[in-house]
């Protein structure tokens, strides 16, 4: 009778474990497009399923599903899950306490099932998890970024001007702003990035530092902007928030798929055109192209982009463009902004 039960138990559980993975596999596989997260949940969704036949057969044959005293309770929480955060948070409990129950019922000598499988398997997803969530919760911020990204540079822009140019930028409807800085002390870099990253919550925008991962976390940024020589995304994504956006500039399609695999969230690839704010290689539309076959990630435009060639960048697939001068270097800021949005809200 004792083994009947135990039997009863580990089906139940084993079916609810592989269900739950199910459901955070198709995550990944749909929402995520994240073909590494996709094989490790399917490899451990049949390291659990797939037992030796003699095993399945005890299952099968203790199971009772139309008899079980708990098939008609719907937690009142889980029926009302409508966002894919929330379905990930629920599956993934359904799943951790699943195996904690097999892993204790694999204790029984008798069962025939390894109760290690069960422990390893329960830290695994306790990670994937968190990359999950924090993947979507990155996701679901790039999706209010709009077209335009504006980086407010000190080497454009005077320090003492750059909260009053963020701000007319935001007033214009910009949702995603970069701080690059490569000459201020780091105290007051911290503390100019804190008010920056104040005034663009107050208008629903993105806040990103460029380079600096400290200043980054400190402030309370969105995320992290790194080039070719700064922190590798790798090392970047174990210092930030799970929920930290990390972007990448990149000149090559080889950059590109590094990027991805590291962790990043974003590419940006130039420059594009000639531009007046760094000496670097013009890669043109081409070298864009080449990028954007070579990832799923985002692709933004970067270098040397004005209102009259933002459409060509877009139209060659890249999310969005990238500009310095061509907004916080004219008379007008603020105007300059609400221009370029509406040049590219006709862009095909």
């Amino acid at each position: 009778m004792q083994e009947s039960i135990l039997y009863r138990m580990a089906d139940a559980n084993i079916n609810r474990t592989v269900e739950g993975l199910r459901v955070l596999e198709d995550v990944c596989r749909f929402i995520l497009n994240n073909t590494r997260l996709v094989s490790v949940i399917k490899e451990w969704r049949q390291k659990i399923a797939v037992l030796p036949m003699a095993t399945t057969k005890r299952l099968l044959w203790q199971r009772n599903s139309l008899q079980d005293s708990g098939k008609e309770i719907v937690p009142i929480k889980e029926a009302s899950l409508r966002d894919s955060a929330s379905i990930v948070v629920a599956n993934s409990r359904r799943v951790q306490e699943s195996l904690r129950v097999l892993e204790e019922i694999a204790k029984d000598l008798t069962m025939e099932l390894d109760s290690n499988t069960y422990r390893e398997a329960r830290y695994v997803l306790y990670d994937i998890e968190k990359d999950i969530l924090g993947r979507l919760l990155r996701k679901q911020y790039q999706s209010t970024a709009g077209r335009l990204y504006v980086i407010v540079d000190t080497s454009v822009l005077p320090t003492n001007q750059i909260l009053t140019a963020t701000a007319a930028i935001l007033r214009s409807g910009v949702k995603m702003i970069q701080l690059r800085d490569k000459k201020m002390m780091h105290g007051q870099l911290l503390e100019l990035a804190v008010k920056m990253c104040q005034l663009c919550k107050e208008y629903d925008a993105l806040f990103i530092v460029n380079d600096y991962a400290d200043i980054a976390v400190l402030s309370q940024a969105h995320g992290l902007h790194l080039g070719q020589q700064d922190l590798p995304a790798s090392q970047a994504r174990k210092i930030l928030p799970a929920d930290a956006i990390l972007g990448i500039s990149i000149d090559t399609a080889e950059q590109a798929v590094q990027a991805e695999r590291e962790g990043a969230d974003y590419i940006a690839v130039g420059a594009i055109f000639g531009t007046s704010t760094k000496a670097i290689d013009i890669l043109g539309i081409a070298r864009l192209k080449e990028v954007l076959i070579a990832t799923t990630l985002p692709v933004w435009g970067i270098g040397g982009i004005k209102t009259c060639n933002a459409c060509e960048v877009i139209a060659a697939g890249a999310c969005g463009v990238c500009v310095v001068t061509a907004v916080i270097d004219q008379p007008n800021i603020e105007q300059a902004a609400t221009n370029f949005l509406q040049v590219i809200s006709n862009c095909q």
